[in-house]
């Protein structure tokens, strides 16, 4: 995920993205939850300049009140949305490409 969302940063031209997740387990602990920290520190400045959107589709075990709000916005350094209804990111998604999300 981090890869595209780089990628797509690098090109210098707005976007919105649709991540979808497949699994919630247990949270990243020591050295991964460091790298995890020092990728995301890498693409928020990409994000924050270019990404108009990023639409998180959440598996169906991920706790619920997660998937009904926003999520992230000032972690990822763009407009940001939770759910688990793939057509609702995308719709979102779309919206916030043309500024009216």
């Amino acid at each position: 995920m981090a890869s595209a969302l780089r990628s797509a940063a690098e090109r210098e031209t707005p976007f919105a993205a649709v991540v979808v997740l497949t699994a919630a387990g247990p949270a990243p602990r020591g050295k991964e939850a460091l790298a995890r920290v020092r990728l995301l520190r890498q693409v928020r400045p990409g994000l924050s300049r270019w990404c108009r959107g990023l639409a998180f589709v959440l598996p169906d075990n991920a706790p619920g009140e997660v998937a009904q709000r926003k999520s992230g916005d000032r972690l990822w350094g763009c407009p940001t949305l939770a759910t688990r209804d793939v057509e609702r990111a995308r719709d979102w998604a779309r919206r916030a490409l043309a500024g009216d999300a």
